[in-house]
């Protein structure tokens, strides 16, 4: 049986101005607004928290996580 919930991951990534980065979204329902990085699990593919986050980083910038 499927949650009725998604669980997602937000990355506040910091400059060191201690500026954090945003994404504008793209259309949509928050269309336009402004948005840390950070996306939904996989959660079919038993993706963790960390893993998400990772895979976030490195679709919606240029970041890479270290293991």
């Amino acid at each position: 049986m499927p949650l009725p919930y998604k669980v997602s991951t937000l990355l506040y990534c910091f400059n060191q101005k201690d500026e954090v980065l945003l994404l504008q979204t793209r259309p949509g329902t928050n269309r336009g607004l402004w948005s840390p990085c950070g996306g939904k699990l996989d959660m079919a593919a038993g993706e963790s928290p960390f893993a998400c986050a990772c895979r976030e980083a490195a679709e919606e910038s240029a970041c890479r996580c270290a293991r």
